[in-house]
């Protein structure tokens, strides 16, 4: 992707991770914070999110939920 492809010596971490699992499903919420220099014009960035993903185990493997 552009984001990846504009991104010099990029660092990611983890933090506040969170799961709940109900039966057979489960969600994760973390916040992810990207360190890199940006390629074009070579500034520092510093880009946090927090992202949900849903799972569900289906004959014993965790799978990512197609809905979100």
């Amino acid at each position: 992707s552009r984001y990846f492809a504009n991104a010099d010596d990029l660092r990611v971490e983890f933090s506040e991770i969170r799961i709940a699992l109900i039966g057979d499903a489960a969600a994760v919420s973390l916040t992810r914070r990207d360190r890199f220099k940006d390629r074009q014009r070579g500034d520092p960035q510093d880009v946090t999110i927090r992202v949900t993903r849903r799972f569900i185990r289906q004959a014993g493997v965790w799978r990512i939920s197609q809905e979100q």
